[in-house]
Protein backbone atom coordinates (compact mmCIF):
# COMPACT_ATOMS: atom_id res chain seq x y z
CA UNK A 1 0.00 0.00 0.00
CA UNK A 2 2.83 2.15 0.67
CA UNK A 3 4.62 1.84 -2.66
CA UNK A 4 1.43 1.86 -4.50
CA UNK A 5 1.01 5.46 -2.49
CA UNK A 6 4.75 6.82 -2.87
CA UNK A 7 4.37 5.50 -6.73
CA UNK A 8 1.24 7.83 -7.29
CA UNK A 9 2.71 10.62 -5.66
CA UNK A 10 5.83 10.79 -8.24
CA UNK A 11 3.25 10.35 -11.29
CA UNK A 12 1.30 13.08 -10.13
CA UNK A 13 5.04 15.40 -9.34
CA UNK A 14 6.27 14.05 -13.13
CA UNK A 15 2.96 14.22 -14.91
CA UNK A 16 2.69 17.53 -15.48
CA UNK A 17 6.32 18.52 -16.09
CA UNK A 18 6.60 15.82 -19.30
CA UNK A 19 3.01 17.66 -20.45
CA UNK A 20 5.14 21.00 -20.02
CA UNK A 21 7.95 19.78 -21.66
CA UNK A 22 5.94 18.55 -25.08
CA UNK A 23 4.06 22.11 -25.00
CA UNK A 24 5.92 24.41 -27.79
CA UNK A 25 8.05 26.80 -26.77
CA UNK A 26 7.03 29.66 -29.13
CA UNK A 27 3.55 31.21 -29.76
CA UNK A 28 2.82 33.49 -31.74
CA UNK A 29 -0.36 35.56 -33.33
CA UNK A 30 0.08 37.30 -36.81
CA UNK A 31 -2.79 39.88 -37.70
CA UNK A 32 -3.66 40.15 -41.46
CA UNK A 33 -5.46 43.15 -41.90
CA UNK A 34 -4.60 43.86 -45.92
CA UNK A 35 -6.35 43.09 -49.06
CA UNK A 36 -3.00 43.68 -50.79
CA UNK A 37 -1.65 40.26 -52.39
CA UNK A 38 2.12 41.02 -51.74
CA UNK A 39 1.51 41.18 -48.17
CA UNK A 40 -0.70 38.36 -48.02
CA UNK A 41 2.21 36.40 -49.33
CA UNK A 42 4.69 37.67 -47.01
CA UNK A 43 2.50 36.91 -44.29
CA UNK A 44 2.81 32.82 -46.12
CA UNK A 45 6.50 33.23 -46.61
CA UNK A 46 7.05 34.31 -42.68
CA UNK A 47 4.90 31.69 -41.26
CA UNK A 48 6.87 28.95 -43.40
CA UNK A 49 9.64 30.67 -42.48
CA UNK A 50 9.16 29.58 -38.69
CA UNK A 51 7.30 26.55 -39.11
CA UNK A 52 10.88 25.72 -41.26
CA UNK A 53 12.97 27.01 -38.31
CA UNK A 54 10.89 25.99 -35.44
CA UNK A 55 9.03 22.79 -36.53
CA UNK A 56 6.71 21.44 -33.18
CA UNK A 57 8.32 24.20 -31.29
CA UNK A 58 5.84 26.93 -32.32
CA UNK A 59 1.99 27.48 -32.80
CA UNK A 60 1.11 29.85 -35.08
CA UNK A 61 -2.53 31.39 -35.30
CA UNK A 62 -3.35 33.90 -38.07
CA UNK A 63 -6.03 36.73 -37.02
CA UNK A 64 -8.23 37.90 -40.32
CA UNK A 65 -9.99 40.97 -40.28
CA UNK A 66 -10.84 44.23 -42.31
CA UNK A 67 -9.16 43.79 -45.51
CA UNK A 68 -7.47 41.25 -45.26
CA UNK A 69 -10.74 39.12 -45.70
CA UNK A 70 -9.96 38.89 -49.15
CA UNK A 71 -7.01 36.26 -47.99
CA UNK A 72 -9.89 33.68 -47.34
CA UNK A 73 -12.64 34.72 -49.63
CA UNK A 74 -13.41 32.18 -51.82
CA UNK A 75 -13.91 34.19 -54.73
CA UNK A 76 -10.92 36.88 -53.97
CA UNK A 77 -8.12 34.96 -52.78
CA UNK A 78 -5.31 32.98 -54.85
CA UNK A 79 -4.00 31.73 -52.38
CA UNK A 80 -6.30 28.91 -50.83
CA UNK A 81 -4.05 26.21 -51.63
CA UNK A 82 -1.52 27.70 -49.61
CA UNK A 83 -3.38 28.60 -46.59
CA UNK A 84 -4.70 25.02 -46.81
CA UNK A 85 -1.12 23.64 -46.53
CA UNK A 86 -0.54 25.76 -43.60
CA UNK A 87 -3.61 24.69 -41.89
CA UNK A 88 -2.69 20.98 -42.39
CA UNK A 89 0.30 22.07 -40.89
CA UNK A 90 -1.04 23.07 -37.89
CA UNK A 91 -1.50 26.64 -38.47
CA UNK A 92 -4.70 28.32 -37.31
CA UNK A 93 -6.60 30.79 -39.35
CA UNK A 94 -9.54 32.60 -37.30
CA UNK A 95 -11.80 35.17 -39.21
CA UNK A 96 -13.42 38.07 -37.56
CA UNK A 97 -17.37 37.94 -37.24
CA UNK A 98 -17.41 41.98 -37.20
CA UNK A 99 -15.95 42.15 -40.24
CA UNK A 100 -18.37 39.41 -41.89
CA UNK A 101 -20.98 41.28 -40.27
CA UNK A 102 -19.78 44.94 -40.95
CA UNK A 103 -18.87 43.94 -45.17
CA UNK A 104 -22.10 41.23 -45.38
CA UNK A 105 -20.19 38.55 -46.36
CA UNK A 106 -21.77 35.02 -45.34
CA UNK A 107 -19.52 32.44 -43.94
CA UNK A 108 -20.18 30.33 -46.83
CA UNK A 109 -18.47 32.90 -48.82
CA UNK A 110 -15.32 31.83 -47.10
CA UNK A 111 -12.96 28.98 -47.70
CA UNK A 112 -13.13 25.79 -45.69
CA UNK A 113 -10.96 24.83 -42.99
CA UNK A 114 -10.93 28.10 -41.61
CA UNK A 115 -11.78 29.01 -37.69
CA UNK A 116 -14.07 31.85 -36.09
CA UNK A 117 -13.70 34.53 -33.43
CA UNK A 118 -16.34 37.38 -32.40
CA UNK A 119 -13.78 40.28 -32.68
CA UNK A 120 -10.57 39.60 -34.42
CA UNK A 121 -8.89 42.48 -32.32
CA UNK A 122 -10.49 40.99 -29.36
CA UNK A 123 -8.54 37.63 -29.90
CA UNK A 124 -5.21 39.38 -30.70
CA UNK A 125 -5.24 41.39 -26.88
CA UNK A 126 -6.67 38.13 -25.36
CA UNK A 127 -3.51 36.56 -27.14
CA UNK A 128 -1.11 38.75 -25.83
CA UNK A 129 -2.33 39.04 -22.23
CA UNK A 130 -1.65 35.36 -22.29
CA UNK A 131 1.81 35.59 -23.62
CA UNK A 132 1.50 35.18 -27.36
CA UNK A 133 4.09 37.12 -29.11
CA UNK A 134 2.53 39.76 -31.71
CA UNK A 135 3.33 40.58 -35.90
CA UNK A 136 1.56 42.52 -37.59
CA UNK A 137 1.87 40.87 -41.23
CA UNK A 138 1.77 44.35 -43.41
CA UNK A 139 4.87 45.23 -44.61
Amino acid sequence: MKKILVFSILLMLIGPVKAQEKLPRHRVVFQMTSSTIEEQKGLINNVNNLLNLWKEDVVIHVVIHGPGISLVQSEKTTLQSELYLLVEKGVVFQVCENTLKQKGIAKEAIIGKMQYVPSGIAEIIQKQEQGWSYIKSNF
